[in-house]
């Protein structure tokens, strides 16, 4: 008697659904003041990056979003520049299941300089979609 299988069936990859990153992005009335405490716009950044701890190359010359661009450790990233009390949403849709460990930073350049809460990374769940709020109020950034 012979034995045969289907190894053809069993060994597919199942196919998995997209999955969507989604940040919103709020900036408060008081935004990067200036000398004299007047709001003026910020820019922000988003980068989806493979790597936990990603820094941008000119993090300590208070240059966050400058000289991004698609690497290694990059998957994606995006900058606006957003006026005092605008809001913009960044999302993508993700069909790169072999990539591995996802997060996402979120990055602000103000006017008085990186400060604590000038960057924010959270890992992105390998099993669906991710939704973060995140909020840039006088110098800094922080998430609902």
């Amino acid at each position: 008697m012979m034995n045969t299988g289907c190894s053809y069936f069993s060994g597919r990859a199942t196919e998995q659904e997209p999955w969507t990153v989604e940040v919103k992005l709020t900036v408060a009335q008081q935004v990067n003041p200036d000398a004299a405490d007047n709001p003026q716009p910020v820019r922000i950044c988003i980068i989806e990056t493979r790597r936990a701890g990603w820094l941008p190359q000119q993090l300590y010359e208070g240059r966050i979003c400058e000289g991004l661009s698609a690497s290694a450790d990059v998957v994606n990233f995006e900058q606006y520049i957003l006026a005092p009390g605008q809001t913009k949403t960044y999302k993508t849709i993700n069909q790169d299941y072999d990539s591995g460990s996802r997060w996402v930073i979120v990055g602000a350049e103000f006017q008085r300089g990186i400060g604590k809460y000038s960057l924010i990374e959270r890992h992105i769940p390998p099993d669906g979609d991710f939704k973060i709020d995140v909020v840039a109020e006088n110098t800094s950034l922080t998430f609902l």
